[in-house]
């Protein structure tokens, strides 16, 4: 897709550091399309009841079902953020594993165990958002370089201004 002829440039990679004594941590994370996320677990379904009269309903106040969205809730958003974050370089999990959707929800204690504080992990966890989300700033910012690309160029005159001289 282009518009105005031109190719639709690419969300950037975002960089987080994490200070250590030795070297600092570099992560980075990418945007990603999280319908990517629908290959590896699809949403439940509702099971269907039937209520007065004989209509057949969608019943959606049913508790296994309520706890199947909120598993693939928490596991999408999980692989969202692991997704994001493979952009970095020599990144490997102990008990992560992207292929299995059961082992999502370990990043964040994995982390813990590793060291990281509430801080850093929310430090990461602003990394993946300001890849992957939209917010008012990114918008302002866009909307601004938008308007100043279309302000005509300033004129250039090869000739001094009025009342001054070359001389």
């Amino acid at each position: 897709m282009k518009i105005a002829g031109k190719a639709i440039e690419q969300k950037a990679i975002v960089e987080v550091f994490i200070p250590r004594p030795t070297e600092p941590l570099l992560f980075r994370f990418k945007p990603i399309n999280e319908k990517d996320f629908d290959k590896i677990m699809l949403i439940p379904s509702p099971p269907k009841k039937r209520v007065k009269g004989g209509a057949v309903e969608f019943d959606l106040n049913n508790p296994v079902y309520d706890a199947g969205v909120k598993d693939y809730v928490n596991k999408k958003t999980a692989w969202m953020f692991l997704e994001s974050i493979s952009a970095t370089e020599g990144l490997e999990w102990d008990t992560v594993d992207l292929k299995n959707a059961g082992t999502y929800l370990n990043w964040e204690k994995e982390l813990e165990d590793d060291g990281f504080n509430e801080r850093e992990r929310m430090l990461l966890w602003n990394g993946f958002s300001e890849a992957n989300m939209l917010d008012e700033k990114k918008i302002e910012e866009a909307r601004a370089r938008f308007l100043a690309s279309r302000l005509p160029e300033p004129e250039i005159s090869s000739s001094p201004p009025d009342g001054q001289s070359t001389t």
